[in-house]
C-alpha cells in the first residue's frame, strides 16, 4: 500500500510526446495488451492522459467513437499494404 503523505508531486517539463504517441500507445493497449476500447473511460487513464493533453495544443478528444475510427483506419492500411504485398507492387 501506498502511503501518499511521503509521496511528492512533481511536473514533467520539456517531455517528448505528442498527441501521436498517445494515440499509438492507445492502439497497442487494445490491439497489443488486449484491452478493450473502453479503457479510455476508465478513471486510471483518464487521470494519467488528460493532463498530458490539457497541455498539447495539437491534441483532440480522445473518445471510444475516435478510438473506433482510428483502428478503423489503421484496418484499412494493413489491408491495402496486404493486398499490395501480395500482387508484388509494394515499393
Amino acid at each position: 500500500m501506498y502511503d501518499h503523505g511521503h509521496l511528492k508531486s512533481s511536473c514533467l517539463n520539456n517531455v517528448n510526446l505528442t498527441y501521436t504517441d498517445i494515440e499509438i500507445s492507445i492502439l497497442k493497449f487494445i490491439t497489443h495488451d488486449g484491452r478493450p476500447a473502453e479503457i479510455i473511460n476508465d478513471a486510471g487513464f483518464k487521470h494519467l492522459v488528460e493532463p498530458l493533453l490539457a497541455k498539447m495544443p495539437d491534441s483532440k478528444a480522445i473518445n471510444v467513437k475516435n478510438v473506433w475510427s482510428l483502428l478503423e483506419k489503421v484496418k484499412d492500411l494493413l489491408v491495402n499494404r496486404i493486398k499490395c504485398e501480395l500482387k508484388g507492387e509494394c515499393e
